[in-house]
């Protein structure tokens, strides 16, 4: 959608920062020191365990493949931007990266800046949408319940739900920059193959068969 609305910026961006791409690969113009290029670079085809040298054609396409695809985000997201900026409800992007901040517990004033430069939304408008999926995911669960009862009446999904505690460590340590323990909370439905509860006796899906085997 974005791209159907932006044709022209999005290539004039990525014609640009592949015109630059192709003068920094100049050796006559990599004289800075200090810059960046090194992190934005292709990942390495070595590894530890092979010996063999990566085959230098293999080693460009994936050097030239990672230049085009950075090239098309970074391209993407400033017309993400733009059209944020414009009109606020076309907001995917925007959504997508506060609900992604708001779970890594990242503090109010980065998001005020982000949200400010057009890369998220505000804080507000990532508890409502976290309210709205949560109505939906509610919906969801109830209509996997009721075909499930109605597929399986002896089985129905199992509910798994996991407690997630990381810890977030820092290297310099201050008054306002300590190691942080973050918790959160990972929940999914399982359901049973059909063929796989077909091929088992209904009988020993009961409460009383569970108890019988338990004793045993």
């Amino acid at each position: 959608m974005i791209l159907q609305e932006n044709p022209f910026l999005y290539n004039l961006l990525k014609s640009k920062i592949m015109h630059q791409s192709i003068i920094d690969n100049n050796p006559s113009n990599n004289k800075e020191d200090g810059d960046d290029r090194d992190s934005l670079a292709a990942p390495d085809l070595e590894s530890d365990d092979d010996t063999s040298q990566p085959n230098p054609d293999e080693k460009e396409k994936v050097a030239t493949a990672a230049k085009i695809h950075r090239a098309h985000v970074i391209s993407l997201t400033i017309c993400y931007m733009l059209t944020f900026a414009t009109n606020q409800r076309k907001n995917s992007m925007q959504i997508e990266n506060s609900l992604c901040f708001l779970a890594c517990g990242v503090s109010d004033w980065v998001i005020k800046f982000l949200n400010f430069v057009g890369l998220c939304s505000s804080r507000k408008t990532a508890h409502s949408a976290l309210r709205t999926l949560g109505d939906e995911t509610k919906r969801t669960n109830k209509q996997l319940m009721k075909r499930s009862r109605s597929n399986s009446p002896q089985f129905g999904p199992l509910i798994c739900i996991d407690n997630l505690d990381f810890q977030q460590s820092v290297h310099v340590k201050s008054v306002d920059n300590q190691n942080a323990m973050f918790h959160g909370t990972w929940g999914y439905l399982h359901q049973i193959h059909p063929n796989l509860l077909a091929s088992v006796d209904p009988n020993n899906l009961s409460l009383k068969a569970y108890k019988k085997a338990i004793a045993d």
